[in-house]
């Protein structure tokens, strides 16, 4: 990612483990009217680095660079990958939904 103002944590059992560098943002109306009727309803979407160890259904949350305001936290609701783009001439990039 070229900008990562916040840092993803994946909680283990009872502890939270750094995961990387993020960009969190708000689920806009255009999105939601994307997920309309299937039962699947984010309230934030996170830009990343591509990584194949994230799964549907794992506890996430999503902190500032301090390490102490939490910006957003939920499970994990779907999951975008790019397939082999790559973007601004940067690493391939994913995007995850959680809510």
């Amino acid at each position: 990612m070229i900008f990562e103002p916040h840092r993803l944590y994946l909680f283990v059992e009872e502890s939270r483990e750094f995961v990387c560098g993020c960009f969190l943002h708000d689920v806009t109306v255009a999105i939601m009217r994307g997920y309309a009727g299937t039962g699947v309803a984010p309230k934030y979407y996170v830009n990343l680095d591509r990584r194949d160890d994230l799964l549907v259904g794992q506890e996430v949350t999503v902190m500032e660079a301090d390490g102490a305001t939490v910006r957003g936290r939920g499970e994990i609701m779907d999951i975008k990958r790019t397939s082999g783009m790559r973007y601004a001439g940067r690493e391939e990039y994913m995007t995850i939904y959680i809510g």
